[in-house]
């Protein structure tokens, strides 16, 4: 009898044991837990992501989507905006064929001096001779720095955004709505509309070839709306929050709990790359995504309806040894180490080469400046969510 709980607090600390029994006996699971399927085959969660014509990113397909999350979705401010992520065809080619323009490699190696400046700044902020709080001091906010800065937003704006940003998403990122949480969000979404419209000259100014200015020239055009415009820079800028974050915090669990790999890093910084796509692999921040079937189908010899939500479990798909030899090891020299921590398909990950770049340049730095990476004793805390993987907290101790 296989079993899946993923609201234990000992799943949360470590779901691995778990998925492998479950992945082992039924890689394409009828959970009662969650009331859905459950997916943790490498083969099939590949599928689930990559199949556009029987998998779906849009909720509203799903027959679990009830009458209140809909009402509220036309209640709230933005409700009814695509977000990239969630949408199919054809508005998702649209939305995507423009933030593309703003993503190329050369704009994101572009950015190498400005992160190699604001990894060197955090870590010069470490208190000396203490343990420091890797995920409150490093990991979180670095990404969203940079984030903001590459969508250009001058850094005086920052804070401004972040908090109309949250404003917006609130009222659809709760499960129970919050007292005032619509009219917040109408308040936030007015002031974020009037900055735009009465800042795109100094927007310009700022860093003319920028996420905000692609976006900007897309609204004139006519290929993108302003409240579009306002979700697709809001989508962008939280992204920095979670999965980032928690890729950076894996990997300094990683590479302190297995300190030969950590030499052989030291040993040879050519194996930087490794590293960040090794993390995603062996410990995914996005640990856990929800499809819904477009039509029947079936899935490792499973009958899917139209309209049942699929939990895609990645972290067990990336440790799926039909897929990766010996997967349960985090092994800086696996040859071939393409996982799915970053999607399958047309929702590809938009900000992949972002997030290589920003794993490669903070542990460059980290690594120098720290004699050995050394966890505190009791320094590492869970967070209680399954759907993202990471430390809330993260006690560094200098070496």
């Amino acid at each position: 009898m296989v079993f899946y709980n993923p609201f234990r607090a000992q799943y949360h600390q470590d779901p691995y044991p778990e998925l492998a029994r479950l992945r082992a006996a039924e890689p394409v699971h009828a959970s009662d837990r969650v009331r859905d399927w459950v997916v943790t085959g490498f083969e099939e969660a590949q599928r689930c992501l990559q199949d556009d014509d029987y998998f779906s990113n849009d909720p509203a397909h799903g027959r679990t989507m009830g009458p209140d999350i809909i009402r509220r979705r036309h209640e709230t401010p933005l409700g009814l905006v695509p977000l990239l992520g969630q949408v199919d065809p054809p508005d998702h080619t649209r939305l995507r064929a423009v933030v593309n323009r703003a993503f190329t490699p050369r704009r994101v190696e572009a950015l190498r001096p400005r992160i190699q400046q604001v990894a060197g700044v955090l870590i010069d902020r470490f208190p000396a001779n203490q343990p420091v709080d890797f995920m409150r001091n490093f990991a979180e906010p670095f990404p969203v720095m940079v984030v903001l800065e590459m969508i250009g937003i001058p850094p005086p704006d920052h804070m401004a955004v972040r908090q109309w940003a949250t404003a917006i998403m609130e009222p659809i990122s709760t499960d129970q709505l919050p007292p005032g949480a619509n009219q917040r969000a109408l308040a936030a979404r007015d002031q974020f509309a009037r900055y735009l419209r009465e800042s795109p000259r100094r927007l310009h100014d700022y860093r003319e070839e920028s996420v905000v200015n692609t976006l900007l020239e897309s609204e004139a055009d006519g290929t993108m709306t302003l409240d579009e415009v306002m979700v697709m820079i809001i989508h962008i800028s939280l992204s920095g929050n979670g999965p980032t974050a928690f890729m950076l915090g894996n990997a300094a669990l990683a590479l302190a709990s297995n300190p030969e790999q950590q030499q052989a890093l030291r040993d040879n910084p050519g194996l930087m790359p490794n590293l960040v796509d090794e993390t995603l692999r062996y410990d995914s921040p996005t640990h856990h995504v929800i499809r819904i079937v477009r039509n029947d189908l079936l899935l490792a010899r499973k009958r899917l309806r139209k309209g049942d939500a699929v939990h895609v479990i990645i972290g067990a798909a990336n440790r799926d040894p039909r897929r990766f030899p010996d997967p349960d090891t985090f092994d800086l020299a696996r040859e071939d180490v393409r996982h799915l921590s970053f999607g399958h398909g047309i929702h590809f990950c938009l900000g992949a080469p972002l997030a290589r770049l920003l794993g490669a340049v903070a542990y460059e730095k980290l690594l120098a400046h720290f004699g050995h990476l050394r966890l505190a004793p009791n320094g590492v805390t869970r967070g209680d969510t399954f759907l993202l993987r990471g430390p809330a907290r993260l006690e560094l101790e200098p070496v």
